[in-house]
């Protein structure tokens, strides 16, 4: 060998194997990019399969309690995704529908709501989407699909308790009524446990959790949701009482002339597949 020249420095096979080992594990250690975590929690809370469900809005406000029985279909028509809505008790709200349908272009949703007293379905003009639903804490657009086009940021990852959560943050195109929200996603099933929701001011204004989560069809299910709103002190609590995927939904079911008799529809008087209990 040449004076002064060195042979290559050899690595030992077991700390080639360690150094694989390190790369891997910190690969794997890497959360998956914010736009990959949206769009899995989107997947994971609007399974593509059909569905019919029966629920109980329950609203808690100024120390008196009401209760409302819901149907709900959701399914598609045209290719867009469809969720309708229909107030099925008490006799006084009975009838009431909301119906909703995803745009694929855009962030924008049309959204459409019969009520018996007025006679007359109307199209739901954006403002109006973010009036409440039945008086609860829930707005009409809480209720609908999740946006994709509002500004996503990975704020951070956290284990406690066992539970790997990603932190992501949410700023709407729109900013006159929530300024921006955040939510703390599973990493092992991407379904949301809490959402929180901040007003113009940017103060903390409610609070969304999912639970009570259960396989029905081999689908991870959230059966319980509730938002408190934290400055009014109130409580609303949507409870899945029975629930069907891959059930067929008439088309006449998912479209807006049909709001008016959608609460006569069949369809919520066979369904009997009750969960949660």
């Amino acid at each position: 060998m040449t004076q002064g020249t060195h042979a290559p420095r050899r690595t030992a096979p077991g700390a080639a194997a360690a150094l694989v080992l390190i790369a891997a594990a910190t690969a794997a250690a890497q959360p998956p990019d914010v736009a990959t975590i949206v769009s899995r929690m989107k997947q994971a809370v609007e399974p593509a399969q059909s569905s019919l469900r029966k629920m109980t809005l329950t609203v808690t406000q100024e120390g008196s309690t009401s209760k409302v029985v819901l149907g709900q279909a959701r399914g598609k028509l045209a290719d867009r995704n469809r969720i309708l809505t229909v107030v099925l008790a008490p006799s006084d709200l009975q009838g009431t529908a909301y119906l909703v349908e995803e745009e694929a272009a855009s962030d924008d949703t049309r959204q459409w709501v019969y009520v018996p007293a007025i006679g007359r379905v109307r199209t739901v003009i954006s403002p109006e989407a973010f009036s409440a639903f039945l008086n609860s804490d829930f707005t009409y657009s809480d209720l609908g699909f999740t946006p994709l086009r509002s500004t996503y940021s990975l704020q951070g990852e956290d284990s406690t308790q066992d539970v790997h959560t990603y932190r992501i943050e949410a700023v709407p195109a729109q900013r006159w009524y929530y300024t921006r929200i955040v939510t703390t996603v599973a990493a092992d099933s991407f379904l949301p446990i809490e959402r929180q929701f901040y007003d113009p001011a940017n103060q903390l204004w409610k609070v969304e959790r999912f639970q009570g989560v259960s396989t029905i069809n081999g689908v991870p299910t959230v059966l319980t949701l509730s938002m408190d709103d934290v400055q009014a002190k109130s409580r609303t609590t949507i409870t899945v009482t029975d629930l069907k995927y891959g059930a067929r939904i008439p088309e006449a079911l998912l479209q807006s002339q049909g709001l008016p008799q959608a609460r006569k529809s069949p369809l919520w008087t066979s369904l009997k597949a009750p969960v949660g209990r």
